[in-house]
């Protein structure tokens, strides 16, 4: 794995992030990612080891797809928003990412109580600012269907 891509305060963070990555050539592919897409290099590299910490298989199997992988890769380094409300969802960020990459919103069944719908409804909305900020940074909608998108 050649780090020297990257500047010198960067190359432990890329060789760990090199380490999480279960096929040699893709951890070549993610590093060029990182070096050609990610906004701010040392952000997407922590966010990625951060995931990785979450769930390996998870963070492998998202990186498994080359637009996926640049689109994870973008936003991870193009906003700390993003990179921490993905982290914070738990293995679950693989599915919200997806969602805001296709656009879909949040869904499920209507909760059973008011205690439940309270956590539901703060989910929820946690849920959709990240898919709309995801959507937005990913330039999914236009300016008014993002402005649309978080008034609703």
């Amino acid at each position: 794995m050649d780090v020297t891509l990257f500047e010198e305060t960067l190359r432990g963070l890329a060789s760990s992030v090199a380490l999480v990555i279960d096929d040699s050539a893709r951890a070549v592919l993610v590093l060029r990612q990182v070096r050609d897409r990610a906004p701010d290099e040392r952000l997407a590299l922590a966010f990625l080891l951060q995931l990785a910490e979450i769930s390996k298989p998870a963070l492998n199997k998202a990186l498994s797809d080359e637009e996926r992988a640049a689109d994870l890769i973008f936003c991870l380094g193009g906003s700390e928003l993003v990179g921490s409300g993905l982290a914070a969802a738990g293995p679950a960020w693989v599915e919200i990412l997806d969602r805001a990459r296709s656009g879909e919103p949040s869904s499920g069944p209507p909760p059973s109580d008011v205690s439940s719908s309270t956590r539901r409804l703060g989910e929820y909305k946690k849920h959709e600012m990240l898919r709309i900020a995801i959507g937005d940074l990913l330039g999914r909608g236009s300016v008014t269907e993002t402005v649309t998108a978080m008034s609703r």
